[in-house]
This record gives C-alpha cells, sequence and structure tokens, in this order.
C-alpha cells in the first residue's frame, strides 16, 4: 500500500529554527512496516530525494542507502563543525549519540552474521 505521510521530527517549534524544510515519506511499507523514500524540500524547492535500500542487497542487490550511510554523513559534517568556529557541547552530545547509533546498527548486523553462522540443528 503507497502513502505520503509528514514528518516533522526536526521541528523544534512550529516555523522557528526548521528552515521551513519539509519532509514527506512516500511509497510503499517494506517488509519491515518501513518506507524507503523521502522528499525533502523547502517551499516549491525539492532539497533532495532519499532512496533507502530495500531488502537484503545480496538478494536484491544495493538499490538504495542504508541508514549507517546518513548517519556517517552527519557525523561527518559534525565533526568539521566542531573544529570550526560553531563547536559547542549541543554539537558534541549529538556527534556522540550519531557514533552510538552507528554502532548500535552495526551491533544489528553482526548479530544477524553470528547468527547464520551457527549450524541449525534438524
Amino acid at each position: 500500500m503507497n502513502s505520503v505521510r509528514q514528518v516533522t521530527r526536526h521541528h523544534v517549534e512550529p516555523g522557528r529554527a526548521d528552515m521551513g524544510i519539509k519532509i514527506t515519506a512516500q511509497g510503499p511499507y517494506g517488509q519491515g512496516g518501513d518506507q524507503s523514500q523521502y522528499v525533502v524540500t523547502a517551499g516549491a524547492e525539492a532539497l533532495c530525494h532519499v532512496q533507502f535500500q530495500q531488502g537484503n542487497p545480496a538478494e536484491y542487490g544495493v538499490n538504495g542507502v542504508s541508514l549507517e550511510a546518513l548517519l556517517a554523513i552527519c557525523l561527518d559534517r559534525l565533526d568539521h563543525l566542531q573544529r570550526g568556529a560553531y563547536a559547542n557541547p549541543y554539537n558534541e552530545h549529538a556527534r556522540l549519540d550519531i557514533e552510538r547509533a552507528i554502532e548500535s546498527l552495526n551491533d544489528r548486523v553482526r548479530e544477524r552474521e553470528w547468527r547464520r553462522s551457527i549450524p541449525s540443528e534438524t
């Protein structure tokens, strides 16, 4: 089932500090209950389109970006901000949380691979 919905988690208060950025999730829901397409706009201008991986890349090939890749972009930007004139404790806290998020997602993959390596009992 195709669905279009607005994502508003980036709003501080309506019209304040969100720069009028609108995020729309769209497309069908996947097996995990997720949507794989997001469009980011500001007014009438499309800023970017994000297509997430759908299904196991070993089965379906690489057809989108991973959460880890997008988090790595955010982490890289915060790393550089922390080395410049805009360094502050809030950026550092966000940077550490993103590092933790990436590690948690990597742990998920490691566990999945570990489970596959265990011989099944029949």
